[in-house]
């Protein structure tokens, strides 16, 4: 950043709202309170734009709550952050890496997640309806209760990922890779399964009704 910190009052937004109040500036921290990138931007949303157009990366950023519907975060490097309860409504993170990000209950209705690093993310309970996660990596993540809704998983790796419980009503899971997964109690009616790797899947309990093989 290059930004002086010392002298310069600083509004820190709460991740809650959209827009920071007063004409201040906007700091994101991680969750220990570590600055990682300042900007004098009205909202939160614009000034994550701003830092990963900058290529800052945001690692174990809290944006817990945030308001980033919308947004433009195509190839951020987010992995470990703090995304629980975020709106992350059409935004767009093809490429972006949120490894080990905590994303629970978090709104990612319609959102673009193309070739994204999601191993190990933490999506449980989250809304992923309609969401493109074609070729994205969910290797070992927890999906537990997500809504995956008519959503695309074209290629995607699901090895070892838990499903436990997810809606994946009419899903595209073509070519997918669920060696391992867990499945059980996962509505999985009228999703596409042409040439899904089951290898070792656990099943019980899943609602099958419909699948396209």
């Amino acid at each position: 950043m290059g930004t002086p910190l010392e002298g310069i009052v600083l509004q820190t937004a709460s991740p809650g709202s959209s827009r920071a109040k007063g004409n201040t500036m906007i700091c994101i921290q991680d969750f220990r309170g570590k600055i990682l990138f300042v900007a004098t931007v009205p909202t939160i949303k614009e000034a994550l734009e701003m830092a990963v157009k900058q290529g800052v990366p945001l690692v174990k950023a809290n944006l817990r709550g945030a308001d980033l519907s919308g947004a433009n975060l195509k190839g951020a490097n987010i992995s470990e952050a703090a995304l629980s309860g975020a709106n992350l409504k059409d935004a767009n993170l093809n490429g972006a890496n949120l490894e080990h990000a905590h994303l629970w209950m978090a709104n990612l209705e319609r959102a673009n997640l193309e070739g994204a690093n999601l191993s190990l993310t933490v999506l449980s309970g989250a809304n992923l309806s309609k969401a493109n996660l074609e070729g994205a990596d969910l290797e070992d993540a927890d999906l537990s209760g997500a809504d995956l809704f008519a959503a695309n998983l074209y290629r995607a790796n699901l090895k070892r990922a838990d499903l436990s419980g997810a809606y994946l009503f009419g899903a595209n899971l073509e070519m997918a890779n669920l060696e391992i997964a867990h499945l059980e109690g996962a509505c999985l009616s009228a999703a596409n399964f042409k040439g899904v790797n089951l290898k070792g899947a656990n099943l019980i309990g899943t609602f099958l009704e419909g699948i396209v093989l």
